[in-house]
C-alpha cells in the first residue's frame, strides 16, 4: 500500500495555482533527492503528483533535478527564493511542514534531508519558524 494512501490528506498544503503546485513538488523532490531516491520515496512523489493531478509538474521537477545533478539544490533554492519567498510565512511554513511530515510518515528523516529543509527555510526567510515547528513536533 502506498504511503499517500495511508497518510491523511492534511499532508497537502493549500495550493492555489499551477506555479505553487510546481514549487511544492520541486521542494518535495529536491528534499527526497538530496541523497538519492529510494523506491518508497519515488512512490511518495508519484502518489503526491497523482493526488494533485500534476504528473507533468512532477516530470518537470525530475527534469529540473536531473539536468545538472551537481548543482540542482542551489538552482532549486534560487527558484524557491523567487516563487515561494514572496508567499506569506504561514504558507511557506506549511510547504516545509508538509514535506517534513511526509518524510516522517515514511518512517525516518535523514540528517541530510533535515539539513536541506533547514537551509531552504533560511533561504525563504522562515528558519526560526521552521526550527520552532521541528522542536514542537
Amino acid at each position: 500500500m502506498s504511503l499517500m494512501k495511508v497518510m491523511n490528506p492534511a499532508y497537502l498544503p493549500q495550493l492555489d495555482n499551477q506555479l505553487e503546485i510546481k514549487a511544492f513538488l520541486l521542494l518535495k523532490a529536491v528534499v527526497l533527492s538530496y541523497h538519492g531516491l529510494d523506491k518508497a520515496e519515488k512512490e511518495l512523489l508519484y502518489d503526491t503528483a497523482e493526488s494533485l493531478n500534476a504528473r507533468a509538474e512532477l516530470d518537470w521537477a525530475f527534469y529540473f533535478i536531473n539536468t545538472d545533478l551537481d548543482d540542482f539544490y542551489e538552482r532549486a533554492c534560487d527558484f524557491f527564493q523567487k516563487v515561494i519567498s514572496p508567499m506569506p510565512n504561514e504558507k511557506k511554513l506549511d510547504f516545509l511542514k508538509t514535506v517534513w511530515r511526509a518524510n516522517d510518515a515514511k518512517g525516518y528523516i535523514t540528517e541530510m534531508e533535515a539539513t536541506a529543509m533547514i537551509r531552504i527555510a533560511a533561504k525563504i526567510d522562515i528558519e526560526d519558524e521552521f526550527m520552532g515547528m521541528i522542536r514542537n513536533g
